[in-house]
């Protein structure tokens, strides 16, 4: 073959990796909207989920005790909430705590003096509860 041959399909075979290359980008960005889009998460009807501008920072609510029941008692959603353990406590219950009441999406603070962060209820937080738990 004359070497004009041989460039002619240098030619196509450069054009066919420049078009595969367009293609690759193409469904590389299809395939990250995709996942992109599939990151937001629809809130279910009568789901406990505080949104950013349901967050109330002009009330503390104090707390002394883990306990979600209790907590519920005296705290609503979205309220700033500060957990102040007695001396009695145990170093786990400031991690009890922030795993039963605390809104994850958002930043906590636990130091050994107590834990503050935005208060969400969780759903099971009667199913936690014993009769004496509601006395207390």
């Amino acid at each position: 073959m004359p070497p004009a041959d041989i460039g002619h399909v240098v030619d196509i075979g450069f054009f066919m990796s420049v078009q595969m290359k367009r293609i690759f980008v193409a469904g590389l960005a299809g395939f990250a909207l995709s996942v992109l889009a599939g990151c937001q998460q629809s809130q279910a009807p009568g789901n406990h989920m505080t949104a950013a501008s349901d967050i109330d920072q002009d009330t503390l609510c104090q707390v002394s005790t883990w306990k979600p029941i209790n907590v519920a008692s005296q705290c609503e959603a979205g309220q700033k909430i500060l957990y102040r353990p007695g001396d009695e406590a145990g170093s786990e219950q400031s991690a009890l705590f922030t795993a039963a009441n605390c809104d994850l999406r958002f930043s906590v603070s636990a130091t050994p003096g107590g834990t503050a962060c935005i208060y969400r209820p969780i759903r099971s937080a009667n199913a936690l509860a014993t009769p004496d738990d509601a006395a207390s």
